[in-house]
């Protein structure tokens, strides 16, 4: 998978999350939907993450893309500047298509 094709995952699994809000207004269909394209998402990038080796990359990545948190809060919890986390993002998302570039 390319770097473009991993950001282009992350980006649709981002609109989703943000569609949630809109729940009251969805019909039981839409939002079933919604859910089975997030599992379905996370399930494809979660073994790219599973391969990652241990450390800051990893837990960021796993944080950000699977658990759905934003890089200013991991940030906070690491006790890390929110570069380092972007930084620590880009670099996994790097490592996890570097397989076909």
């Amino acid at each position: 998978m390319t770097r473009q094709e991993v950001w282009a995952l992350i980006k649709r699994l981002d609109d989703i999350r943000k569609a949630h809000s809109l729940e009251s207004i969805m019909t039981p269909d839409e939002r079933k939907t919604l859910s089975e394209e997030e599992e379905s998402i996370c399930e494809c990038l979660e073994p790219l993450i599973n391969s990652l080796p241990p450390g800051r990359g990893k837990v960021v990545a796993r944080t950000r893309i699977i658990d759905g948190y934003d890089c200013g809060w991991i940030a906070r919890t690491l006790h890390y500047s929110r570069s380092c986390i972007y930084k620590s993002l880009g670099d996994a998302i790097k490592s996890m298509s570097r397989g076909d570039e």
